[in-house]
C-alpha cells in the first residue's frame, strides 16, 4: 500500500532531475534518494524508537520534513507538464506514503501502551438504534461503563442490571 505511493513520487522526481536538473542516467535517481531516501531512514529509525517504545517525535518529523521537500518538488514538476491534476497526485503520492506510516507507528504504539496498561479501555459502542429505543438505558449502561472500564456494549449492560438489583 505504501510502496505505489513510493514509486509514483519516484518518478516524479527522476523527472525532475532530468527537465530541471539536466541530470542524465544514474544522477537522475540523486533527488529521490535525497527526498525520498532520507524521508525512508528516518522512517526506520522512528519505527526502531516507537518499538523501543521511545519517543520517535524527532524522527517522525524528519519523514515529514523530506515529505514536504519531495511532495513540494512533484507538484511545482508535474504542474509544468501536466497541470493541476498531475501536481496534485504527484504531491498527494509524497505526502499519503507518510500519511500510511504515520498511521502505522501510532498504531503500534497504541498496542504498546495498552500493553502497558497505560490507555483506558475503549467506551461501549451501541447500536444507533439500541440508543433511539432505550435511550436511558443505554445512557446509564454507557456511563456506568466509562467509571468501570467496561469496553463490551453487553457487559455494559449486565453490570447495569446487576447494580439495578443490588439497588
Amino acid at each position: 500500500v505504501v510502496a505505489a505511493p513510493v514509486l509514483a513520487s519516484w518518478h516524479g522526481l527522476t523527472a525532475t532531475a532530468r527537465d530541471w536538473f539536466d541530470l542524465a542516467g544514474w544522477w537522475a535517481y540523486l533527488p529521490p534518494l535525497v527526498a525520498d531516501g532520507a524521508a525512508l531512514y528516518a522512517a526506520v529509525l522512528a519505527l526502531r524508537d516507537t518499538l523501543e517504545g521511545d519517543s520517535a517525535r524527532g524522527n517522525r518529523a524528519l519523514v515529514w520534513l523530506y515529505a514536504a521537500l519531495s511532495a513540494g518538488l512533484n507538484i511545482a514538476h508535474a504542474d509544468t507538464f501536466g497541470g493541476t491534476p498531475a501536481a496534485i497526485f504527484y504531491g498527494a503520492a509524497s505526502v499519503s506514503a507518510v500519511i500510511l506510516f504515520d498511521r502505522t507507528l501510532r498504531s503500534i504504539r497504541r498496542r504498546e501502551l495498552r500493553a502497558m496498561g497505560t490507555v483506558d479501555s475503549p467506551a461501549p459502542r451501541f447500536r444507533p438504534l439500541r440508543w433511539l429505543l432505550h435511550f436511558r438505558q443505554t445512557w446509564r449502561a454507557w456511563k456506568l461503563a466509562i467509571g468501570a472500564g467496561i469496553s463490551r456494549p453487553s457487559e455494559a449492560l449486565s453490570a447495569l442490571a446487576e447494580s439495578e438489583r443490588e439497588d
